[in-house]
């Protein structure tokens, strides 16, 4: 399936999503319209899983996922896209839509010791969004749901997918994982790294660690 029918069937998934959402209309921190965020990061993760983390430099989105057996000096799946002035449109539709502007700075799910987290930055003309959860998440009116994705939260994913085209609901236990599912992905925008540049390639590199903080490359 090329990646144009992949994109249409990703944005059709988060259309049916937000067309059931149409009631969340409560007050809301206002996102933009358009253009890209001044920050933006997002990290999605858990016990056994590895973990996916997103990180916009210089107006490309950067994405990398680390497996859960990583080891110093293992490659890392990742890749690099600059999304189109109409993909930015549909991701703030979206975040709009599955209440991103309502969610509020933590959510936990205090019985469940191990699981998924995540985190979300979201930064424009001053207006600042910081949310993240353990095996919680949260509806459009930034209501708490433990040890489930609410759809909003699975819509927001896709709206992800949508804007990057990476799959953020494939989480790899293990690097064999990683190398056994097919990784190509035909894309219409530019993907680039530090090796060179190119349309519709994933591009793979070491990360560093600095006092066990990962830090994307530059």
């Amino acid at each position: 399936m090329d990646f144009l029918t992949t994109k249409a069937r990703r944005a059709w998934a988060v259309l049916m999503v937000l067309g059931a959402m149409s009631g969340c209309s409560d007050p809301a921190v206002p996102l933009p319209v358009e253009g890209a965020p001044d920050e933006f990061s997002f990290y999605i993760g858990g016990f056994g899983s590895g973990s996916t983390s997103l990180e916009m430099k210089d107006g490309r989105v950067i994405v990398w996922h680390i497996p859960w057996d990583y080891k110093p000096g293992m490659r890392i799946d990742s890749l690099r896209a600059t999304p189109a002035t109409e993909d930015w449109a549909a991701f703030w539709t979206a975040a709009e839509t599955a209440g991103v502007g309502r969610w509020r700075r933590e959510y936990r799910a205090e019985k469940i010791v191990d699981g998924v987290g995540w985190s979300l930055r979201l930064a424009r003309d001053g207006t600042v969004i910081e949310s993240g959860g353990s095996n919680a998440y949260p509806d459009c009116h930034g209501d708490e749901h433990e040890g489930f994705e609410t759809p909003e939260f699975r819509a927001f994913l896709e709206a992800l997918d949508s804007l990057t085209g990476w799959d953020f609901r494939w989480r790899p236990r293990t690097s064999e994982d990683a190398e056994g599912r097919e990784r190509t992905r035909t894309t219409a925008r530019s993907a680039s790294s530090r090796f060179g540049s190119g349309p519709g390639r994933v591009w793979t590199y070491t990360l560093r660690f600095i006092t066990l903080r990962i830090v994307p490359p530059r």
